[in-house]
């Protein structure tokens, strides 16, 4: 993964807020979740994003992953929705048996289709962005499995009875409200510690307006982004009268 990454740009319009203390981490108020994302990238280490419905975790994952593979999939990332009754075979991907019967029903062969791949093992074969929302509402068996997914510069999976490795590009985001969990749990501690964690705290209503008057369209990015914006905004897309200004922070 290069540093032209900072430079890439999609159809998305998305604003870095999480931009302050980091939850007393004591970070740079410019090391926001954008820039953290594509560090934790460049030092192939995967991403988890915590926060309450209604914070920007969904929309930071449609913009990195137009960042990241603007040409596979339309820039669009593989999405497990999670649930309470998941299985591995349902996140991952399984082979099915085929019976033959007789006129009279009587099995008489069996045999199994092909290795059908899910989400997960598609996103490794394409080298595109894996968002899974809210792991922690999975068995914690299953959310053990994952973690060679999420091993810094490894990213193995067992599939079909053979490790394979995924490809260049690959990248893991989890998102989660530890208030939605199974029992309301947390994520597994050995899954969050191997992963880039970001806290996501929720919008100041003044940021929420800017976002909800720009994603109606009622206005321009560049209509809204004032000065004191600039270092957290990033404005995106061409129209007929050229491109928008865009804001970086960097």
């Amino acid at each position: 993964m290069d540093l032209s990454l900072l430079d890439r740009y999609g159809d998305i319009f998305y604003i870095a807020s999480q931009s302050k203390d980091f939850g007393g981490s004591g970070r740079s108020i410019l090391e926001d979740e954008v820039q953290r994302c594509f560090a934790a990238t460049e030092l192939e280490i995967p991403i988890v994003c915590e926060g309450e419905p209604g914070v920007g975790k969904n929309q930071l994952t449609y913009f990195f992953a137009n960042a990241l593979h603007p040409t596979v999939d339309d820039g669009r990332p593989e999405r497990v929705n999670c649930t309470q009754d998941m299985l591995w075979n349902d996140i991952v991907g399984d082979m099915t048996q085929e019976l033959g019967k007789d006129e009279d029903g009587n099995i008489i062969a069996a045999s199994h289709t092909p290795f059908k791949p899910k989400q997960v093992v598609i996103a490794m074969r394409k080298g595109k962005l894996l968002v899974i929302d809210e792991p922690n509402q999975l068995e914690d068996g299953i959310q053990i499995g994952l973690n060679p997914l999420l091993e810094q510069g490894v990213r193995v999976l067992e599939v079909d009875g053979k490790l394979e490795s995924a490809q260049k590009g690959f990248q893991v985001m989890l998102l989660y409200n530890q208030g939605e969990g199974e029992n309301k749990t947390d994520l597994k501690y050995s899954t969050r510690t191997r992963c880039e964690y970001i806290k996501f705290n929720p919008f100041n209503t003044d940021l929420q307006a800017r976002i909800a008057l720009i994603k109606s369209g009622l206005v321009r990015p560049t209509d809204l982004i004032d000065r004191s914006m600039e270092i957290r905004a990033i404005g995106i897309s061409e129209d007929a009268s050229g491109r928008i200004e865009s804001y970086m922070p960097l």
